[in-house]
């Protein structure tokens, strides 16, 4: 993938800043003025994905894809002897897709169906498990998925808590 540039304004002395950033990179430049830091940021490389499927109760797949998380599902789709299409549970952004994967798939060895990706755990749990390896709440959460979370009596972070409260919000909306 090719490099990007992006305009960057200090807040301290708003002079404007060319920042040019590489897929892969992680940064925190500083002003070319004042050397104040300007951002903090890391590239995206991937994604963690959260899939179930109607057919396949109690079970979820949990992987990683470096293309948009819709290719990754409908290629997963057009497999032949699917028994009904997969269903996006959650999906989060990933610097490390790979690793973060490897990390999910070794904590979660116990609950793991041998040879496969697919693990025999409850949704809210596979959550607490890629949110805690990952750094960081969902992409995208099913709306259900979010509302059961939030019921729930299990200790969430408020940061996450409230994400999920917009997400939420925002899904409701856009339904109207």
């Amino acid at each position: 993938m090719e490099n990007i540039q992006i305009l960057v304004t200090c807040q301290q002395c708003d002079a404007e800043n060319t920042l040019t950033i590489a897929q892969g990179e992680n940064g925190v430049p500083a002003c070319s003025k004042c050397h104040r830091v300007l951002l903090n940021y890391a590239t995206v490389n991937g994604y963690i994905y959260i899939l179930s499927n109607p057919k396949m109760g109690g079970l979820l797949k949990i992987g990683f894809s470096a293309r948009p998380v819709e290719e990754r599902i409908a290629e997963l789709n057009s497999a032949t002897g699917m028994p009904a299409p997969f269903v996006l549970e959650a999906f989060f952004l990933s610097t490390n897709p790979q690793g973060d994967e490897k990390q999910i798939h070794s904590k979660l060895s116990e609950q793991r169906i041998p040879g496969k990706e697919f693990f025999a755990l409850p949704t809210t749990e596979a959550l607490k498990v890629v949110q805690s390896i990952c750094g960081r709440a969902p992409a995208y959460l099913d709306k259900e998925v979010a509302a059961t979370v939030i019921s729930s009596q299990q200790t969430v972070s408020q940061s996450w808590e409230s994400s999920l409260r917009e997400k939420l919000r925002n899904a409701s909306t856009a339904k109207k």
